[in-house]
């Protein structure tokens, strides 16, 4: 587009900045010397904003050594990743140099149907099993569902239990991949036949672990989710229901899920809008939504990289053909948002790796899956995204700058401004 159209986009880079070009800039003898002073001042924010997209979306990439060289480890690649729904719970492992994926598979490979398997988190070749055990993980229709990790290589896998059933939530530990499991949770958190184990996520370290479950239910009564606290032998859970505020919705948080800032829980089940909620003793409130670029974005992760907030999302579409998929839906694109100001994301980056002809033939039926935060340098991040029956997408996402770099800009450009009103 010609300058003076608001928004520009840097193509293949999935960034937009707003440009303040205006055709006075150019014919400085029709400005007055205060308009002047504006539009230099607007133009060095501006240059800020182009370093900015710069750092961030021009260079969100395929992590090529994962899918033997595009960045996908297709449904079809691992018979543990099979092109069926038996598969949603992925989660990213690191101790030390040990960097791992561990995707939780209810395939029947050898008459096992209960699998956690280990995939090396740079190639994407498969390790083999954590071991699972003789006997422990059972209990339910579905024992193991959704798997989280934490800081210090701690394992967490939780089964599933729909609503139509009185099944108890059971929460199982590893404390390393070379581990055995333990059972450190079964209970319904005083809230029986909710439906628990499609969303899932963790933080803490040593003996002060949080998990965080999302609730399917068609009442606004039992909106929320359940915190089970593990304190280094077992866990206690406590559900949170019936939140009120602004974007209190049913089943809120049943897809997607993550720990925010502070105590806070971010997630949502569409229609472009994260919902974002806090919690404290036995109650929960809502406090406010945040506009999202997609209506299928429901599964995210949230990180602070570098002092940035920033909000990892992957829109997990049911529609079977996207010549059916409205404009404001999708399928398997993830998406990078810096979360400063919570009510207002920006946009940083979006990929797909997968073809469109691919899902126009493969759909996410349930809308469920998993994306995380990989290994992070000091200047690069590497994302992870996995749905059921599409596989694993890898990206790089390269230069993300430190709020020192942001601070530096808008100063010089406050110094700009000054200079510009001295003469």
């Amino acid at each position: 587009k010609a300058f003076g159209t608001p928004w520009h986009r840097i193509e293949g880079a999935g960034a937009y900045l707003r440009w303040p070009w205006h055709n006075s800039f150019r014919k400085r003898g029709n400005m007055t010397s205060t308009k002047r002073r504006m539009t230099v001042a607007a133009f060095s924010l501006m240059v800020a904003g182009v370093a900015y997209a710069q750092h961030y979306g021009t260079s969100l990439t395929a992590h090529n050594p994962i899918g033997g060289g595009d960045g996908w480890l297709a449904s079809a690649d691992n018979p543990y990743t099979s092109p069926t729904d038996v598969a949603r719970g992925m989660a990213y492992y690191q101790s030390g140099n040990q960097k791992e994926l561990l995707v939780v598979s209810r395939a029947n490979i050898n008459n096992q149907n209960i699998n956690i398997r280990r995939l090396d988190a740079e190639t994407g070749v498969d390790l083999g099993g954590l071991n699972i055990g003789t006997g422990v993980l059972s209990g339910g229709p579905f024992p193991v569902t959704m798997i989280s990790t934490t800081a210090d290589g701690q394992i967490f896998v939780a089964s599933l239990i729909p609503s139509s059933t009185t099944s108890t939530l059971r929460v199982y530990r590893w404390a390393n991949v070379n581990d055995t499991p333990t059972l450190v949770f079964s209970g319904d958190g005083g809230l029986a036949g909710v439906r628990r184990g499609d969303s899932m996520d963790a933080r803490g370290t040593g003996s002060n672990v949080q998990l965080v479950f999302g609730h399917q239910t068609a009442t606004a009564q039992r909106n929320g989710y359940t915190i089970v606290n593990y304190n280094g032998a077992t866990g206690t859970a406590q559900s949170y229901t019936g939140l009120t505020g602004p974007g209190a919705t049913a089943a809120a948080y049943r897809l997607g899920l993550t720990f925010g800032p502070g105590d806070q829980i971010w997630g949502g089940t569409g229609s472009a809008t994260l919902r974002r909620s806090a919690f404290a003793g036995s109650t929960a409130t809502m406090l406010g939504t945040s506009p999202l670029s997609s209506g299928n974005e429901r599964i995210f992760d949230f990180r602070d990289v570098n002092g940035t907030p920033l909000l990892l999302s992957m829109e997990s579409g049911r529609a079977s053909n996207l010549a059916t998929v409205t404009a404001n839906a999708g399928t398997a694109r993830v998406r990078v948002y810096d979360m400063t100001t919570p009510g207002t994301p920006v946009e940083i980056a979006y990929g797909r790796i997968m073809t469109e002809a691919f899902l126009n033939t493969v759909s996410n039926g349930n809308g469920v899956g998993s994306i995380t935060f990989g290994e992070i340098t000091s200047n690069n991040l590497r994302i992870y995204a996995y749905a059921p029956q599409h596989g694993i997408q890898a990206f790089n996402l390269e230069g993300v700058p430190e709020p020192a770099t942001m601070t530096a800009l808008a100063l010089g450009a406050a110094a700009m401004m000054r200079r510009r009103k001295k003469k």
